[in-house]
């Protein structure tokens, strides 16, 4: 599925990380990388839309590993 992610940032903004294809939704508050680097919360997801893509939400700031609890 074509998913668009966004993370969410303290001062109301959103950081874009794009539209990737993901074989499934992560659950609600894991940890998920959007660029291989860091590992984010996943807060929310939407979707699909009318052309049929997705919107995952994250927050917080970059955990250390995908190991770390939010």
């Amino acid at each position: 599925m074509q998913v668009r992610i966004t993370r969410q940032l303290p001062d109301g903004t959103s950081q874009d990380f794009g539209t990737q294809e993901l074989s499934h939704m992560p659950p609600i508050g894991e940890p998920f990388s959007p660029d291989q680097k860091s590992y984010y919360t996943a807060k929310a997801y939407f979707g699909p839309d009318h052309s049929g893509h997705y919107l995952l939400v994250l927050e917080g700031e970059p955990l250390k590993d995908g190991s770390a609890q939010a």
